[in-house]
């Protein structure tokens, strides 16, 4: 490990804990037979019970009267069921929930404490629940009389594609998508008349529909103001332009603003007033204390469901008052250095590996010097779609199977460390630094580890002195970790007080000082699903906020429009970049909301966050995840991965249909067999279930979701990883507790570079695509074999010479290609008319000869797509093209002489020489070209070749004085004069690439732009083997070095 920690856990904590104690469970909730039953009926009489399950279900607290000692014992055996899982969850499960959990800040200290207050005393945040409040906006939006009285702004996610404009997805607020339910991405699009220009553009600030109406109809005084109106409706209701009555969601009082923005308008005063009651009521209710409240809650739903019906109507957040939460300092320590370990073993792929391939297409499709608009990458027409594993809408692109060097290494060690436990009849595997080290491999720099993250973690000692004395043991809690500091506790800000608030802006505060020059914004969408905007209501404590279909909480200045964002590449992975602002920009968010069900657009800024970094992942066993058994995965004190069984009809061949008693039995039997503890978890995905298999009512419930699994399913049973006895202590008895830490990276470590970029405007495929008909034909040949030399040297570059003497052409150049199938493009420049009625007969003859000969499988004629971007620019991409078709003549003779064995100089000696030349004619330094080729090869590689013909590379590759020794040899014959006819448009390149760079105003650097062309001119003489250019590069790399050392003497 290194002696500098890469991670550090920040100065507070986060406690989280259910309201009940375990006592309840250990003495109530083992079965549900007398006098056990008769106990349920006496705790739900509790208020603060009642009031709890009252926010979670009316409809359970209604049924409850069932559980009385006089109802029917069948009857009361279904509620007491359903009332079993409320209450192993309010006693055992500290996830925040309602009244169930609540969270607490805690710091460090010389001593453990947790000194609760009553359950009475802790403080509930209560809020109309999003779903709810849309459906309150929906019904005003489409109410006539008061849509024209509303502030319209134009949706910031609205983008044009030719005469069109698109919105990505649309939210209708008055069909809101329930929790849990099926749902399709609705995409809308207008055709762009002069009209919807004006009108989004005068809405681009709030402005007055009734007004913007107006402002039209004195642009079109023959159209009338009812047509007017109307159009302007149907923008609102495709939700190009939004509402004021959008609430922002980095504001913590949604319904707030809600009745703000409607004091305005008029003829609505009844909803109003009911309204501002239901919203006394709600502020009456939070200050009564939790037990008290059952009636006040009841009436609040009342009057909500008067108002308008929906599936939830409250959404309430719970504070654990306490008055005082301290961990020792050795716990800290001990997370510190859990963090590394976990980093450490975690994939060694920047990004995220469903990326891999979505990165390979991008720079396919438009190469490493282009920026895409994000909204246009993301659009099936025009760009590449969306990668693999998004649905909303479904991508097309499928998951590659294809494993890397690091899945590779950690199948083989896993399955070696696994069988080596199992063999042993052990459960646990302990990775020492050893294993870690193993696992990960060559060690990666600590520039690439993330900004911050959280762990969660529940901690377990035998004593409170035990744990002082650092004798404790981490146990990763069902969501393991968080990727940002602070997204976790982001939703309860608000009610936690100035402390956490501070240390949130302090977390911002920290980020941007890791990251800078860039731009870390927060972005904030009005989710397509209802409840999760509850989830996502927080501060903003960023300076730029990117905004996705809502009401922004920024002035116009600090907020980075969709339309505004591009995504570019380079061997780091992806970034986001804003035009306007001409700076990378970090796309993050302050709390916990899930991205799986978010439209395609959302997800792929908020994962573009985790690109160029190299990701902390929670422990996972890859493939051998499907094992009915795996054992604990431990590192130090700190359990990464608890043991984990799945009963499924293979190990348990038992069904759910049997006699219950007799399917227990049989289960005790498996217990034993496969060394089950007795508490266990019943897991599904975050969502765990606490049960003593000692107790026959919670072996049932292992039943009741064994009969629901098909025969290649299971159900999922997890250690709790240790007795119950061992729970941290409380001044109020013993409580299931899980501890947040927030964790940044060391701000003594490396941070990695800003992307930096030009504010060049990006070139629209509308103006660089190049049809079939224009003055370019594009050419794709496929077939060849190991005839493809014999084609470039012999028929094509007479095809072409002939092409050209004829004035079919212009001229024309090619690459070598693979899409996957390896095939030649060729691109043949001249007058449309000449390329369509002379040209094309000929290349039609020409293909269908070589296809009788064996040498071509197929032609295609496809559009060009020049990459401007990567050759400098509008203005400089003729000038690269003309050296293409230079180099393409050049090259082709040099392929004939070549398979004639009449090349009178070694092949790599030759590329050598061509490389240096190009940079010399590019106006590139010898220092210069030294320095970058010395930073992109390994300078160990291939010496043994460069040494065995050491004195040909320094005598024919010194460039001085017009490569004076290479006119005097046999090749200079044929080189010199090759290197002449292209030195002209190399020098007025160069100096081209050289003004741009001095006024700023460049695409690419001189450098990378000289890269470029060597590659495609190692392209065209190799091939597509990137071995063959890494070698001749690198064989450059040491001819310039030993004539540093010439130079100098």
């Amino acid at each position: 490990m290194s002696k500098q920690n890469i991670f550090k856990c920040l100065d507070f904590f986060i406690l989280r804990m259910p309201i009940l104690s375990t006592d309840v469970f250990n003495n109530h909730l083992k079965s549900l037979k007398e006098p056990i039953l008769n106990g349920l009926w006496e705790i739900v009489q509790e208020p603060l019970i009642r009031e709890a399950i009252a926010v979670s279900s009316i409809s359970l607290l209604d049924a409850l009267t069932y559980l009385s000692p006089d109802s029917p014992e069948r009857k009361r055996e279904q509620v007491a069921k359903s009332l079993l899982r409320y209450l192993i969850r309010m006693s055992t499960r500290p996830t925040p929930f309602g009244l169930f959990s609540g969270v607490a800040y805690g710091e460090y200290g010389e001593h453990y404490r947790i000194d609760l207050k009553k359950a009475e005393h802790f403080k509930k945040r209560t809020r109309p629940d999003m779903e709810w409040l849309y459906r309150i906006i929906a019904k005003l939006e489409n109410d006539s009389s008061i849509r024209n009285q509303l502030l319209v702004k134009t949706n910031t996610m609205a983008y044009e594609v030719g005469n069109r404009t698109y919105l990505p997805y649309l939210n209708r607020l008055d069909n809101i998508r329930k929790n849990g339910a099926n749902f399709e991405i609705e995409r809308t699009s207008i055709s762009t008349t002069s009209a919807v220009e004006q009108a989004l553009h005068l809405a681009k600030t709030p402005i007055a529909l009734e007004e913007l109406v107006s402002k039209i109809s004195c642009e079109y005084p023959d159209t009338s103001y009812e047509q007017i109106n109307q159009f302007v409706n149907e923008l609102l209701k495709q939700e190009l332009l939004i509402s004021n009555l959008r609430p922002p969601l980095l504001d913590i009082e949604p319904f707030k603003h809600l009745l703000k923005s409607m004091e305005s308008i008029k003829g609505m005063e009844q909803l109003k007033s009911t309204l501002q009651n239901i919203s006394s009521l709600i502020d009456e209710y939070n200050k009564v204390p939790i037990g008290d409240g059952e009636k006040s809650y009841r009436e609040i739903v009342r009057k909500m469901k008067q108002v308008i019906e929906s599936k939830n109507y409250l959404q309430v957040d719970m504070k654990v008052e306490t008055n005082g939460v301290t961990l020792p300092l050795c716990v800290k320590e001990e997370v510190e250095k859990s963090a590394e370990a976990l980093w450490r073993i975690s994939s060694s792929e920047l990004g995220l590996v469903h990326m891999i391939g979505y990165k390979a297409d991008f720079i396919k499709k438009y190469g490493m010097s282009r920026e895409i608009p994000v909204l246009e990458l993301l659009d099936e027409e025009i760009g590449l779609g969306a990668p693999a594993t998004y649905e909303y809408p479904l991508s097309k692109r499928r998951l590659s199977n294809d494993e890397t060097e690091y899945g590779k290494r950690k199948k083989y060690l896993l399955s070696q460390w696994l069988m080596t436990v199992l063999l042993n009849g052990e459960q646990e595997l302990n990775l020492g630094d050893d294993k870690i080290a193993a696992l990960e491999g060559k060690e990666t720099d600590s520039c690439y580890a993330p900004r911050s993250f959280e762990m969660f973690f529940t901690i377990i000692s035998n004593s409170v002195e035990s744990m002082e004395e650092c004798d404790f043991t981490l146990i990763s809690g069902a969501t393991p970790l968080s990727y940002g500091a602070g997204k976790s506790i982001g939703r309860f800000a608000d009610i936690m007080g100035s402390k956490l608030h501070n240390n949130l802006k302090y977390i911002g505060k920290i980020e941007q000082e890791l990251c800078s020059d860039m731009i870390l914004a927060e972005l904030v969408y009005l989710p397509i699903e209802g409840r999760a905007a509850d989830v996502s209501l927080t501060y903003n404590n960023r300076e730029y906020e990117i905004n996705m279909g809502t009401t922004s909480s920024k002035e116009t200045e600090k907020i980075i429009s969709l339309s505004d964002l591009v995504v570019g590449i380079d061997e780091k992975g992806f970034y986001l970049r804003s035009m306007k602002l001409g700076k990378e920009v970090i796309a993050v968010t302050n709390h916990m909301l899930n991205t799986s069900n978010s439209p395609n657009i959302y997800r792929f800024i908020r994962e573009l966050t985790q690109e160029r970094q190299k990701n902390i992942e929670i422990f996972q066993w890859g493939e051998l995840n499907s094992l009915p058994f795996l054992p604990r995965v431990k590192y130090r004190h700190c359990i990464l991965s608890p043991a984990r069984w799945i009963l499924n009809k293979q190990t348990f061949p038992y069904t759910g249909e049997m006699e219950r008693e007799e399917w227990i039995d049989k289960f005790n039997v498996y217990r034993r067999k496969w060394k089950l503890p007795r508490y266990i978890y019943l897991t599904q995905a975050d969502n765990r279930l606490l049960l003593d298999l000692e107790e026959s009512e919670h072996i049932n419930e292992i039943r009741r979701e064994f009969r629901k699994v098909d025969s290649y399913q299971g159900v999922v049973l997890t250690e709790v990883g240790h007795k119950l006895e061992e729970l941290p202590m409380t001044n109020k008895g013993p409580y299931y507790t899980e501890f947040v830490f927030p964790i940044i990276k060391n701000p003594i470590g490396n941070s990695r570079q800003a992307v930096t970029k030009n504010q060049c405007k990006t070139i629209s495929y509308r103006n660089r695509l190049k049809f079939p008909g224009s003055e370019w034909m594009f050419v794709k040949w496929y077939g060849f074999g190991n005839r493809i030399e014999e084609f470039l040297g012999g028929k094509l570059r007479d095809f072409c010479l002939m092409a050209k003497q004829n004035k079919w052409i212009e001229s024309c150049f090619f690459m070598r290609y693979a899409d996957p199938d390896k095939h030649i493009r060729i691109r043949f420049l001249g007058e449309p008319i000449k390329l369509q009625r002379e040209l094309l007969p000929q290349l039609n003859d020409f293909s269908s000869q070589c296809l009788q000969e064996g040498i071509l499988t197929k032609m295609v004629i496809d559009t060009y797509d020049p990459e401007i971007e990567r050759y400098g620019g509008p203005d400089l991409i003729n000038m690269a093209e003309k050296f293409f078709c230079i180099d393409s003549q050049i090259v082709m003779e040099w392929i004939r002489l070549n398979e004639q064995g009449s090349l009178c100089i070694d092949k790599d000696l030759l590329t050598v020489i061509s490389i240096i030349d190009i940079m010399e004619q590019m106006g590139i330094t010898f220092e210069e070209q030294y320095n970058f080729l010395d930073g992109i090869v390994n300078y160990k590689d291939h010496l043994d070749l460069f040494r065995a013909k050491k004195a040909y590379y320094v005598n024919l590759g010194d460039a001085r004085n017009g490569f004076e020794q290479l006119k005097n040899h046999q090749a200079g014959q044929l080189l010199i004069p090759a290197f002449q006819r292209r030195s002209d448009i190399l020098r007025e390149y160069g100096e081209g690439l050289l003004e741009l760079e001095r006024n700023k105003d460049y695409y690419v650097t001189r450098l990378n732009a000289m890269y470029s062309m060597i590659h495609l001119h190692i392209n065209r003489f190799y091939g597509i083997d990137r071995d063959d250019e890494r070698r001749v590069l690198t064989l450059t790399r040491h001819t310039l070095h030993s004539l540093a050392y010439v130079r100098r003497r």
